[in-house]
This record gives structure tokens, sequence and C-alpha cells, in this order.
């Protein structure tokens, strides 16, 4: 079994093998081994998934998690005050105990994970279809735990929705999106209203500032659009007017009046609310080239398409990361440079990001798995 540290740590630390007593590995090892001699039945078991320990030990940073040797594909971090606490790897849900994962289930449908940050027990989960997909996927349940994830109870009128946020004022209040709608529930997830914020766009990022909904989709086409929608009354919300249309596929933060959005080697920042937006070109800077005649020189080239934005911890737009098919980027600029983050492989998609406990960490969903490196 593998576990994560949910201890805080500097920027430059990395996290270290725990070593156990050599006896008491090889009596836990003889027992194993005896143990996977044969099943119930006396029939051979099944081969142990490789990569398991036997012991408690930490995944390096810069590694893929794993538990058990499974890949971890999703973390769920609450608040930076409570780090990661639940976890699936495969399709086996995790919990976090005394710094190891106990499995506490099986989710197949690979949902999103919605934790309440005042009653860490209490767990929604649900994704929606893929977008456009013909034939559409069949219905996937959202479901409902009041007990850390031991036992579940469906929400007949949930399905084929991802849950994303709870209202900070009200955590009976629940936002979430369906492939075309922003979806609002107001009695902790037993009935959904579907608002069209966006007729023609996928809803792909929601952030709330104040009592306003920023809603980002995406259309058909590839190009993105921005809208608001007013909750000052969750009952009742209102849609306001589109704040922003950009080429390509974008994604959004916001941290009060700041919003941030970038995509297709264009950022877009407004420190207004929306109101008004500067725009800047967007270059990532490659490794440098070196001739005999002259001094090392950049390669740039333009940001691409970007599937997950944050803004730095401290609120400040400066620093900004951004998950691209190529990697994961960082920029100190207000996102007019880019450099890659050597921890995550060129090659690899990052469709999320996520501080870890006390902001020090990132983890970084990628298509091989969450990766956890220190913050730059």
């Amino acid at each position: 079994m593998l576990t994560i540290s949910n201890r805080p740590r500097s920027s430059s630390s990395r996290v270290r093998a725990r070593r156990v007593p050599l006896m008491v590995s090889l009596l836990v090892l003889m027992l194993m081994a005896m143990t996977a001699a044969c099943d119930v039945d006396g029939a051979p078991a099944a081969t142990p998934v490789p990569g398991a320990s036997p012991t408690g030990t930490l995944t390096p940073a810069g590694d893929v998690l794993r538990i058990n040797g499974v890949p971890v594909r999703q973390v769920v971090i609450p608040s930076a005050d409570i780090g990661p606490l639940y976890a699936l790897a495969g399709d086996r849900l995790f919990r976090m105990e005394n710094e190891s994962w106990d499995e506490i289930g099986v989710d197949g449908y690979a949902r999103r994970y919605l934790v309440d940050s005042e009653d860490l027990d209490r767990i929604f989960r649900g994704r929606h279809r893929v977008c456009g997909s013909s034939p559409p996927e069949e219905d996937i349940p959202m479901e409902v735990s009041s007990d850390g994830g031991e036992h579940w109870r469906q929400l007949t009128l949930g399905s084929n929705i991802e849950p994303i946020m709870f209202d900070p004022n009200d955590h009976d209040v629940l936002y979430g999106a369906d492939c075309s709608s922003l979806v609002i529930s107001t009695n902790a997830g037993n009935t959904w209203n579907r608002i069209r914020a966006l007729p023609g766009y996928s809803v792909v990022d929601v952030r709330l500032t104040g009592t306003r909904l920023l809603v980002l989709g995406v259309n058909p086409a590839g190009n993105s659009a921005l809208t608001t929608v007013d909750i000052t009354d969750p009952h009742t919300p209102e849609v306001g007017e589109v704040l922003l249309i950009a080429d390509g596929m974008n994604r959004m933060d916001a941290n009060r009046e700041q919003i941030v959005v970038a995509g297709a080697g264009i950022i877009h920042i407004s420190a207004d609310g929306g109101q008004s937006w500067t725009q800047t070109v967007a270059t990532i800077e490659e490794d440098s080239f070196e001739t005999p005649d002259s001094d090392a020189t950049p390669a740039r080239t333009p940001l691409g398409n970007v599937l997950a934005l944050l803004i730095g911890a401290q609120g400040t737009i400066k620093r900004l990361y951004a998950g691209t098919p190529n990697g994961l980027l960082v920029s100190q600029d207000d996102g007019l440079t880019w450099v890659r983050y050597d921890e995550i492989p060129a090659d690899a998609i990052v469709t999320g990001i996520q501080y870890g406990l006390a902001n020090a960490d990132l983890y970084v969903t990628t298509n091989p798995g969450v990766v956890m490196v220190p913050a730059p």
C-alpha cells in the first residue's frame, strides 16, 4: 500500500520512502507469500498487482502516484487546509487514514468527487456523458454519501451531472454542469435546475466570485465564450451578458475581481470582473540553443490549447499554471512567457492542477496518472 504525505513541505522538498525494520518487512512478506499461494478453495490465487508494496511507502515527487501498484487517476482535495483525502486508483476508491490509503469502495464510472469541507464524510460524485458522443453513453448516476464513502445513495434526478462546487454560504446549494447547461440544486442534489447560460456551448469551467458564477463554454467549432450568472438568490438565477469570446479551447481561473482566460496563444486578463480585458500574445520558452558565434537564445513557440488553469497561491495573477496537451507550463509574468515544468513529461496531457496541503505542492492530473510536484 502506498501513501501520500499530508505534511506541509517547503517548495524544494521531496517525498522520501518511509523505512521499516528489516524483520518486520520479512515477516510481512512471508505472510503475503503464504496468503498468495492459494485462495479459500485451494486454487492458485490471482497474480499480485505489480509494484504493490507490503509496507507503507511514499511515492517520490515527480512520479505517478500509485496505490498497491495501480496509478492514481484522481485525488480529491477538499481544501488546502486539509490536503488529499480521497483518491481513485483504477476503479477503487480510497480514503486517507493515518497517512495510509484505506480502500472503501469501487467506482467504475470515473466520476468527479465533491467533498464538503465542513463535513468531510459528506461526498457527492457524478459525471456527465461525453459531449457529442454518438451513440450517447449510458446514464451515469450521481450519488451522495454521508459516512465517508462507506455507503451511497443514488440521486435519481442527478444523472449525467458533474458536481463542481458548493455555495460557500449554504452547502445544500450545489453547482454543476451537464454537456450543455449549468445546473443548480438548492436541496442537496435531490432536484436540479438547468440553466442554458451559453446556448450552443458545452460548459467546461465554472468559478464563483461574490454573487456571480463565471461560466466558460466551448462550442463544436472549438471556440470559447465566458458569461455570468447572478446567484444572489440561487433559487432564481439570472443569466448575464457574455463577457468574452475567444478563439480555441480555453480554460479560466478567477480570484475576486481578477479573471484569467488562457488558450490558443492568447492570455485574456480582467481586473474588474470582466468589464474590460487586456490581451497578451503568449509564448513558450523552449530549450535554449547555442551556436559558436552567439549567446544562448531561447526558442519560442506559441501557447496552444489550455486544458487546465490555476492562478498562483498568493492570489496575484503574476504566477500562472497551465495544463496543456504537452505538459505543465508555468508563467511568472501574467502569462506573457511560459516555461515547461520539467518534472512533468512534455508528452503528458495535463487536465487538472490542484494545490496540496498549505499550497506547498501541486497535484497534477495527467493521462498516465496523478503526479505530485513541489509548487514552484
